[in-house]
Parts: structure tokens; sequence; C-alpha cells
């Protein structure tokens, strides 16, 4: 990891982020119900530009700020946002909580870094449960705790046959309430 006053430049910085989000992206699937929130967390490699050094008494605190804004911007508001507009089915309330998973695994990854010193530990405390801007409280208990999920439709169905996803089942009873109300 490349840190300011270290030889890095914002270069280096900005491609170590985007190397982290790709990494923890690497295992999403990019089909399906979910697509919206994997292509929210897909910002996540745009968090690549410069981070800009404001030159105040500790540059640590600078970039520590330049990571969680970014990601704040990039991944937990568009994905809250997306999980508000979007309908509330179990399927896309999972994605919702992976993608806001790895936004955090992102902060814990950028901000608990020794070279940071106090501002990669206040970077991180400030944002767990009970910190100053508690993340968890803001981004992931409202898509956790909304009462408005519901079963996907097809999944629901399925189970009453055996989990299978064959749609026959449902063929054959459509097709014998066909016969009986003849």
């Amino acid at each position: 990891m490349y840190t300011r006053g270290m030889g890095a430049t914002d270069k280096q910085i900005g491609g170590a982020i985007a190397s982290t989000g790709g990494a923890l992206l690497a295992s999403a699937r990019y089909t399906g119900p979910a697509a919206p929130f994997v292509a929210i967390a897909g910002a996540a490699l745009e968090i690549g530009g410069a981070i800009t050094s404001l030159f105040g008494p500790n540059p640590n605190n600078d970039i520590a700020s330049g990571y969680v804004n970014q990601i704040e911007a990039d991944i937990m508001k568009p994905n809250l946002a997306a999980w508000e507009s979007e309908s509330k089915t179990s399927v896309n309330q999972v994605a919702a909580e992976q993608n806001f998973t790895s936004g955090w695994n992102m902060v814990l990854q950028l901000c608990d870094n020794p070279a940071l010193g106090s501002a990669g530990v206040n970077c991180v405390g400030d944002r767990q449960r009970g910190g100053k801007w508690d993340w968890w409280k803001m981004y992931y208990d409202p898509i956790a705790n909304d009462p408005n999920v519901v079963s996907n439709p097809l999944s629901s169905v399925s189970s009453l046959f055996g989990g299978g996803s064959s749609l026959l089942p449902l063929f054959l009873i459509g097709g014998l309430l066909l016969a009986v109300s003849d």
C-alpha cells in the first residue's frame, strides 16, 4: 500500500484503491435482479482517481478522508438509493447487503493501515456501529431491517414443489384445473 509522504503519487494511491475494488468484485455476478446493485459496486473501480491532499498538519487525515468520501459517494449512497427505488425482493436485499459489505470491506482494507496512524483508526472507528457517522445505521440497517421485503415469487412457488426451478408442476396443475372446470 502506498501512502503520501512515503514516495507514493496520487496515481499510485488511486491505483491501489482501484485494485482493491476490483478484487472485491471479482466474484460478483452481473446478471439477474441483483444487476443494479452489482453495477453500483462496480463504481468502486472509479475510486482509482487522484486523491488530493490539503497539506494540513496531518496528511494522513486527508488520505483516510479521501478513501471514505469516495466509498460513501460511489457505493454506500447509491446502493441505498437503488434499494429504495427497486422492488424489495429478498434477492435484491441480499445483493444490496453484499454491496454494503463490499464497501465496508474496502474501508477496512484501506484505513486499517498502520502507516495512517490515528487517521486510519478514526477512519474505521467513526463509521462502525456506534461511531460518529455510523454507516451501519445509515446504510445497512435500512436495507436489512426493511419490513417491506417480499419473497421472490418464483422461489416461493418452486419451494412448494421440492425446490426445483421447473415450471412443469404449475402447468400440470393449471391443466388439471382447466379439465375440472369443463
